[in-house]
Formats: structure tokens, sequence, C-alpha cells
């Protein structure tokens, strides 16, 4: 028995060596808090911002942010990483640690190597002094973006910009763009301009109004305001890129294509209406057509225009309101469905109470506001007089309260066991049945 006591107390006594040796069991969570308290008292400092996980006992992974102070100089920058390279160094134990700080709209990374952390520091002021620049990314370690990513304020300043840095000797990849990437041209070197791209760029923009542009290595993608100059864009271009081995893509200002086949009857519909006033948008298939439009009284134009069109009578065409538009409203179908029900849907629209309306190939589904007895009530007699007679409709509302079906007529009837919302269909039916 004393023998068996001694053994159990020395494999305690081990285990108990084994565990203190490993750490705390918990160990992001607990280098997270190590790292809080460690970060407290350093000078320019604003605020500290950790997530962690505990993904094996004893081991952890953390990500820190260190926010310093506005307006914060290199100096103060250089020490806050100086200091939080110590911690990776002599602290993180079994933590695996991702750390940036961020600085007047600057995001830098920081490794536990003193000199790399020092040279992205001397980036970030060769990057401040440079008119125009307001923001980025300097230092990461994410091989799947360009290790530098510079946010400048005029999107026209791109190339420019990027000519300016490169005079500087990046070590690294180097990206310039606008807030929005409309326009972003990357070097893979950081020291040498993608020339070739910048030129064909250049000569297209020279000539025809570009609404965005991405330059890179092999690659230019254009697109510009008019969707009819396309096709001289494309030759001009490509002119210049074929010989330089470069992939070179231009799209229209509001016109995407989707799928195969023959686009020559939809384009020549496309070509009429590019330049309607409150067109936003066209997606072609080879036999449809997608519209968005900014108002009904868009929709009400672009429809007059289509209906001069022979083409156009033989694709399947559908109308959608903008994202920005309220209430929303789509339309969809050949011409005279259409027809029939493009004045429905801009009636009840400019009725004030619903959320959206759609008018598919075979049913109309409205979605009315709030619950509001009276204003359904209302509703009910509007849809009645607009909707012809043997459409199907679907009623419901914002709230989720009104879920019914029927169909269109002079007497509307809604059993109880296809009512699935919480208001009794039985009102609406009766305003409906009584509406002239």
């Amino acid at each position: 028995m004393r023998r068996r006591a001694l053994s159990a107390l020395a494999l305690a006594v081990a285990l108990g060596i084994l565990i203190t040796g490993c750490g705390p069991i918990n160990a992001g969570s607990a280098s997270a808090d190590r790292f809080r308290e460690y970060m407290a008292d350093q000078p320019g400092v604003a605020d500290v911002q950790i997530a962690a996980s505990n993904d094996l006992p004893f081991q952890g992974s953390a990500s820190g942010t260190v926010v310093l102070d506005d307006g914060a100089d290199e100096s103060t920058l250089s020490a806050v990483m100086d200091r939080m390279a110590g911690y990776l160094r002599d602290r993180a134990g079994n933590v695996s640690w991702w750390m940036v700080a961020e600085v007047d709209g600057f995001t830098v990374h920081v490794s536990a190597v003193d000199e790399e952390n020092r040279a992205i520091v001397d980036l970030l002021g060769q990057a401040r002094a440079i008119d125009g620049i307001v923001g980025g990314r300097l230092g990461s370690a994410d091989r799947s973006e360009p290790a530098n990513d510079l946010v400048i304020e005029d999107p026209a300043q791109f190339v420019a910009t990027l000519k300016q840095l490169v005079k500087l000797g990046f070590a690294s990849a180097v990206r310039v763009r606008d807030v929005d990437s409309t326009f972003a041209v990357t070097s893979t070197d950081g020291r040498q301009l993608p020339e070739p791209e910048i030129a064909a760029y250049e000569a297209v923009s020279a000539v025809y109004p570009v609404l965005g542009a991405t330059l890179a290595p092999g690659s230019v993608v254009l697109r510009l305001a008019a969707d009819h100059d396309v096709a001289a864009a494309t030759a001009l271009g490509e002119s210049l890129a074929t010989s330089a081995g470069i992939a070179f893509t231009i799209t229209g200002g509001i016109v995407t294509r989707e799928g195969e086949g023959d686009f020559t009857l939809v384009d020549s519909v496309i070509a009429r209406l590019i330049d309607v006033q409150g067109t936003t948008a066209l997606t072609a298939k080879h036999d449809t057509l997608g519209i968005t439009v900014d108002t009904t009284a868009a929709m009400v134009t672009t429809e007059a225009v289509l209906a001069e069109l022979d083409p156009a009578s033989t694709l399947t065409v559908y109308y959608r309101s903008a994202d920005t538009v309220t209430p929303g409203f789509r339309v969809y179908g050949k011409a005279d469905r259409r027809a029939t029900y493009i004045p429905v849907v801009t009636a009840l629209v400019s009725g004030g109470y619903l959320d959206s309306i759609e008018v598919d190939a075979d049913r109309i589904d409205v979605v009315a506001g709030a619950y509001d007895a009276a204003r359904m009530a209302e509703l009910a007699g509007t849809l009645k007089r607009l909707v012809p007679t043997g459409e199907p409709v679907r009623l419901t509302n914002v709230d989720g309260g009104v879920n019914f079906s029927f169909v269109a007529g002079d007497v509307i009837n809604v059993p109880s066991d296809e009512s699935y919302g919480d208001v009794d269909a039985s009102a609406f039916v009766a305003a409906w049945n009584s509406a002239p």
C-alpha cells in the first residue's frame, strides 16, 4: 500500500509539473488579458481591441488591434510597434498572434522583427507625405492581397499616385485605389510600374469617358460611361494590349450580358434604351432583357420606346426598381402582360401604402405596409378596381400578420384554411366584395 501511495504521489507531482509548464488551459484568452495589461500604460495608445480563442488545451490564437491617438506621429507609432513586437517575441507563449496598429485611417501589420516594423513605419511616413492618400493598409501578411493597399481621395489620381509611390521604392506589392475601389492599379513589385497596362488605360480614357478601371500586371479591365463606345474602345485597347500579352476587358456603363447565344436582337433593343432617362441598368440574355429604373415614370417611358421596336415584341422583359426606390416594384412578362400591368403597378405605387409589388408571369405579389384596418380596406377597393378578373393575387404585409391568396373577381373568397397570417381575412374580403 505504501508503494502504491508513493507511486500515486509521484504521478500527481509529474502531472502538476507538466501542466504548469504548458501554461493556462485557456491559453488564448489568458494571453489576450496579459496583452491588454501589457499595453495599458503605453504612451499614444487610445484603445486595445482583442479577439481570442482557446483552440486546444494549453494552446490558442488571438488577434489584437492597437488604436493610436489621433495625429500620432511616426516616432510614437514606432515605439508602440516595438512594444507589441516585444510581446510577440517574449510573452506570446503557445498562442498564435496576429497584430496590427491603427493610426489616422492607416492599418499597419506588426511582426516580431523590429527591422520589418521600422521599414513599415518608414513607408507610412512616405505615404502620408503624398497629397491625396487618406488611408490604407501596410505590411499585410495575407498573400491573397497586395502587401500594401493605399486609399486615395480623388479617383482620377490613382495612376499618378502609384507613380509617386514607385519612385519611393516600395519593396513589396502596392495597390492604389479610391475609397470604393472603382479605380485601382497594382504593382506586384512596388518598384516597377505596370507600364503596358497603364498605357492601354490612358489611350482609351483619352478618347472615351471611363467610369471604372482595374489595372494589374497582365490585366486591364475598364468600364465605360457609354455602352455604344465599347466596340471601338475595345479595338483601340486591344491594339496595344495584345502585343504586350495583356488580357483586356471593356464593359459598358449600365449593360451586363449573361449566358451564351445570339445577342443581335437584344443588342438592337439595348442600343435604343441606354440613353433613356431613368434607366440605371440593363441585364441581357439572348432572349430576356432586365431593365432597372429609378421611377415608375421611367418604366412607362422605356415601355413606350419598346413598343416602337418590332424586335422587342419577342423578348421577355422584366422591369425592377433600383434598390434605393421605395416602394419597390417588379413587372415581368411579354408585351401584352406588361401593357396590362404597368398602369396597375404605377397606380398602386403612387397610392403610398405598399412596401412592394411584383407582377410575375402567373401571379401578383402585393406587400402592404404595417397593418392598418382602414388602409387595408382602402387597398381592397383599389386592387379590385385595377386588377383584371381571373388574376391570382397574394397579399402580405411587412408585419407578417397578413398572408392570404385569392383570385381577383367581382366577389372573392378566402377560405380560413388558406389564410396563414394573424389577421382574419374576412374584413379584407368584405371590403373587396362591397367595393364597386
